[in-house]
């Protein structure tokens, strides 16, 4: 008994050092692509070739894209509940003017051009033409706000942080794009061995949002549409996975975070109802791991989804990411993820997604039900407005008139 127990460990060991390995590699691929919001196609065929290599093909499966972002259908049999597994694209990055002025896409170590000034010294950035070419580096100074190159470029270059420090193994991972790279490869993992280690009945939908960064506008869009790769019904299940900084009452060390709020933004809180499907998922799927289960800050695409929908099923389940967003003491550094977490978190979901009857558990999402900021509902579906040209062509800084007339009809329709 002894010797099958000891040898059921070492099988079990290698399989999961197996899979590490594989998730290892992915993103390491995947960190490889610019990922600039309104520049996320070339991160978009980078994450389809992925899930083609890991057997996401072939009948039941279905993957589709267009500006808002890509979504793979897998449905086999006739299974009584539908789930989302959602990630995004993006990660926070700048585009450049002719001058080699730099304009921020997404928070850097604070809020847009505020987070600039947070920069103390002198580095180094990657530059990439918008079809993910790479061009090479450049060094970047601050001004106040502003952040220039020396060297002047074709305008809608764009820029991330050149950085040498990344480890994609050991028990740290160390990367640019931890956010939400992760997240990703969590969900492409989950989705392969959900898809082709059994043979149970199936309704997932992989969602990867092209922008989140900026507003969540990419998931206001699909909302706005009611279509999230599929048209959202109010009995869907949404498992929004992020990688994030521990923000209120979570920490580092505490393993995977099921998140039931954004800030002040409770999930499901337009739907005012009594239970939520997701957060007793997560809760029921990650009772035998180490994990947390409370308030928090920080935004995510369940955001949008619980501001501009009905449906009262929504939760995220959150990675702690220490040195969000690459800054770090005024330097530019590597995002930092556990690989236990990571390793936990595939655990977490892929139960979450095989659960077919649960136990009772104490929620705290529905604690926060009954009213929500109409300022932050309007305020991203304005940003989508405006942006929508931006993101169905691929560009920031306006090169033609097709792309001036594109701005100013969506700032008036």
């Amino acid at each position: 008994m002894l010797v099958a127990i000891i040898s059921g460990i070492s099988r079990n060991n290698k399989e999961k050092g197996e899979n590490m390995s594989s998730i290892s590699s992915m993103l390491k691929v995947l960190d490889s692509v610019p990922n600039v919001p309104f520049f996320t196609s070339p991160i978009t065929k980078a994450v389809k070739d992925l899930a083609k290599s890991l057997g996401l093909t072939g009948s039941g499966i279905h993957v589709k894209s267009d500006s808002l972002g890509l979504y793979i259908t897998l449905k086999r049999g006739k299974p009584t509940q539908r789930i989302f597994l959602c990630s995004h694209l993006d990660h926070p990055g700048f585009v450049f003017n002719q001058e080699g002025n730099a304009t921020p896409l997404g928070s850097v170590g604070g809020l847009g051009n505020q987070g600039i000034a947070s920069i103390s010294q002198p580095t180094l950035m990657d530059l990439y033409q918008p079809n993910g070419t790479y061009l090479g580096t450049t060094q970047v100074t601050t001004h106040g706000n502003t952040l220039i190159s020396e060297n002047h470029m074709s305008s809608n270059t764009v820029g991330m942080w050149h950085l040498s420090e990344t480890s994609y193994s050991g028990p740290q991972v160390r990367m640019r794009s931890a956010d939400n790279h992760v997240a990703t490869v969590m969900i492409l993992s989950t989705a392969s061995r959900v898809w082709n280690s059994s043979t149970q009945d199936v309704d997932l939908v992989l969602v990867f949002t092209s922008i989140e960064e900026v507003f969540q506008i990419s998931m206001t869009g699909m909302c706005l549409k009611k279509n999230v790769g599929k048209p959202i019904r109010e009995d869907d299940c949404f498992i929004v996975v992020e990688a994030m900084e521990m923000k209120g009452g979570p920490g580092y060390s505490g393993g995977p975070l099921i998140k039931v709020n954004d800030d002040e933004v409770g999930y499901g809180c337009r739907a005012n109802a009594e239970e939520n499907s997701a957060e007793m998922l997560l809760l029921n799927a990650s009772a035998p791991y180490q994990h947390q289960h409370t308030y928090s800050g920080g935004y995510t695409d369940a955001t949008a989804l619980s501001l501009l929908t009905n449906c009262p099923n929504i939760a995220t389940l959150a990675i702690p990411c220490r040195n969000k967003h690459n800054i770090q003491n005024g330097g530019i550094t590597t995002e930092v993820v556990q690989t236990e977490d990571i390793s936990i978190g595939i655990e977490i979901l892929v139960r979450a997604v095989s659960l077919r009857e649960w136990s009772p558990v104490g929620l705290l999402s529905t604690n926060l039900r009954g009213s929500f900021p109409k300022r932050m509902r309007s305020e991203r579906v304005t940003k989508y407005k405006q942006n929508r040209a931006r993101m169905a062509w691929g560009f920031y800084y306006p090169t033609s008139i097709i792309h001036w007339l594109g701005l100013v009809l969506n700032r008036v329709l």
